[in-house]
């Protein structure tokens, strides 16, 4: 009998917490299947009861009970933290593991302060969480990926659309080397009010670094100026008023996290995590359906899936399927990693 695999972590007070079925433990369980540098210095925090740790961990899981307040990436909270908190930006996730993470758990408790201050100001925890995660330069390697095709990418389709953009769209632009208007619930120029904390990467995990006062400027200005049309994929088809289309996605087609859209349908919780990326590609093959020059391109980045494909370009005409590519990554080696879920008991009465 084949069974999914589960994490599960050895006697410790984290396993003691998440294993109770009448807890709110989402951000526990999650961060303790992603166990990279900042999440095995909050593991750490947390068993030997260090300042703030675990009344700070407590709240954001009773807090990501709604869903404006999950926390996909934990890491990524903690570093616009320390931009909000300490006004540094800060990248390497040993930097903010080792440096900054015994400072905002401190007994005074100021990661906690300014998680609080972010929900009482009527603000989404998400959005400083990794719910858009902007790291210009992390999708160079596909410009050189040979089974991808990119030199045949239809840049010069009339409609270029960026879906879910979020605060991406002027790399994906310097990526493509074209125009692309950002379709997302939220503007771009949203980054600047935010404050939030963007990083570069050339090459490896380990050259990560934050962007100085001067690039984030010159970047937050790019925003300010990026075309951008309110757009939900639960609430209706793309524009369908152009003879070409180029739609890329990065991230958000293969998004694993639940979608802050009024109008996604309810679905039992073990069909949620597939419910963005079957509603997308449907929007993309409404066009395609429609006999319209339509390509795809789109790069995963899911949390809680390993998927073989890393990144896939399709390309429809006359209703037929004309051109692809495929990234293939069996084993989520160089480019990603696939997360196994923390094993979570029943909560009694159920």
């Amino acid at each position: 009998m084949n069974r999914a695999k589960t994490i599960i972590l050895g006697a410790s007070h984290w396993q003691a917490r998440v294993s109770d079925p009448d807890i709110a433990t989402r951000v526990m369980r999650l961060a303790g299947s992603r166990m990279n540098a900042v999440n095995r210095k909050l593991f750490d925090l947390y068993e030997r009861d260090v300042g703030s740790t675990r009344r700070t961990l407590h709240r954001l899981d009773e807090l990501a009970e709604h869903p404006e307040h999950a926390v996909p990436y934990l890491e990524v909270l903690m570093q616009n933290a320390v931009s909000g908190v300490f006004g540094v930006a800060e990248a390497s996730q040993e930097r903010i593991a080792n440096e900054w993470l015994p400072k905002l758990l401190g007994d005074d408790g100021p990661l906690l302060a300014w998680v609080e201050r972010i929900v009482a100001g009527g603000g989404a925890l998400k959005l400083y969480a990794g719910d858009t995660n902007t790291i210009l330069g992390i999708y160079d390697w596909i410009k050189d990926e040979p089974t991808l095709g990119f030199s045949r990418i239809p840049i010069d389709a009339e409609a270029r659309f960026d879906l879910g953009a979020g605060f991406g769209t002027p790399y994906v632009e310097d990526l493509f080397g074209a125009s692309f208007v950002a379709l997302d619930l939220h503007p771009p120029a949203q980054a600047r009010s935010l404050g939030l904390a963007l990083a570069v990467q050339r090459g490896r995990r380990s050259q990560r670094r934050a962007l100085d006062a001067g690039e984030h400027e010159a970047y937050y200005q790019r925003l300010d100026r990026q075309p951008w049309r309110r757009y939900d994929v639960f609430e209706g088809p793309l524009p369908a008023d152009a003879p070409s289309y180029l739609v890329v996605s990065f991230g958000f087609l293969s998004s694993t996290v639940t979608s802050l859209s009024p109008h996604q349908p309810v679905l039992p919780p073990k069909l949620r995590p597939l419910q963005t990326t079957v509603t997308a590609l449907r929007r993309v093959l409404e066009l395609a359906m429609q006999g319209k020059d339509v390509a795809l391109f789109t790069l995963h980045r899911a949390t809680a899936r390993a998927y073989m494909n890393r990144a896939i370009f399709l390309r429809f005409r006359d209703h037929r399927l004309v051109d692809h590519g495929i990234a293939a990554e069996p084993f989520q080696g160089k480019f990603a990693r696939g997360v196994l879920p923390m094993r979570r008991a029943r909560r009694r009465g159920t």
